[in-house]
């Protein structure tokens, strides 16, 4: 896991906390291990869907989101393999530059975790804030957290300009310092980005 994911799920933790995600639809993009997306569904997230673009990654996640759910207490879990009739979090595989009809949004929420830094492509930068456009609801947000590297500033100032042209705009979100894990704190940018306002 990167710490992205970390402080990313303290964010919705602490959204989470005043019922504020009850309800929601989420996809998480390039999940790795699902930790953010995990977070939101316990949270109160009606929908998660966790997506990766390598099969086996995708096998870790079905695990980690089947683990997630027997944790819940919930009685309808027979198995480990994650299957959607027992599993309300959904694992998918999808690449940026896939169709987004092949994942049932547009969702309420987009999460994205240390996803751009300096060796990702600038085709995969400019399909990934494409694919978030696409994903997010009219209404909706999509968060996106990375480290402050340095290695990968021109790349994230690409993303930046995607996403604008795509018409969202973005705030910055405080990290939640006490909760950071170590050594974190200065390291993470979190950003909410929503469409602009006409």
């Amino acid at each position: 896991y990167w710490s992205s994911s970390l402080v990313l799920a303290k964010v919705l933790e602490r959204r989470g906390g005043g019922g504020s995600l009850a309800g929601l639809r989420v996809c998480e993009l390039g999940a790795g291990l699902g930790v953010a997306g995990i977070a939101a569904w316990m949270m109160g997230c009606e929908e998660v869907v966790l997506t990766e673009k390598e099969e086996m990654v995708v096998e870790l996640l079905r695990i980690n989101a089947a683990l997630a759910y027997a944790d819940s207490g919930s009685e309808a879990v027979r198995g480990w393999d994650g299957s959607e009739e027992e599993c309300p979090l959904k694992v998918q595989v999808f690449a940026y530059d896939d169709d987004t009809a092949m994942l049932p949004g547009p969702f309420d929420l987009v999460l994205c975790a240390d996803l751009v830094y300096m060796s990702v492509q600038e085709d995969t930068v400019v399909s990934l804030s494409r694919a978030c456009a696409t994903l997010v609801s009219n209404d909706g947000e999509v968060l996106v957290a990375h480290a402050k590297r340095g290695d990968g500033d021109d790349k994230n100032r690409l993303f930046t300009e995607r996403m604008q042209a795509e018409g969202l705009t973005f705030q910055e979100i405080a990290v939640p310092l006490p909760e950071c894990p170590s050594g974190t704190q200065d390291e993470i940018q979190i950003r909410s980005w929503r469409r602009a306002k006409a």
